[in-house]
């Protein structure tokens, strides 16, 4: 049987940083209210840093 769904946000602005680590999807929401546009986009350093959340411990 499947766990319950996870859910993570990672920025990437001028820097990549993990703003919601993973868990519960319904408590990520006061994340998503404080979503804004901003600064430059360093989408290679927040796809590796989310790589990097999503991998496996160990």
């Amino acid at each position: 049987m499947a766990g319950p769904d996870a859910l993570s946000r990672v920025g990437f602005a001028d820097e990549a940083r993990v703003l919601y680590p993973p868990g519960a999807a319904a408590g990520i929401r006061p994340a998503l209210d404080r979503l804004r546009c901003g600064g430059a986009t360093d989408i290679g350093h927040g796809l590796e840093t989310a790589r990097q959340v999503l991998a496996p411990a160990g």
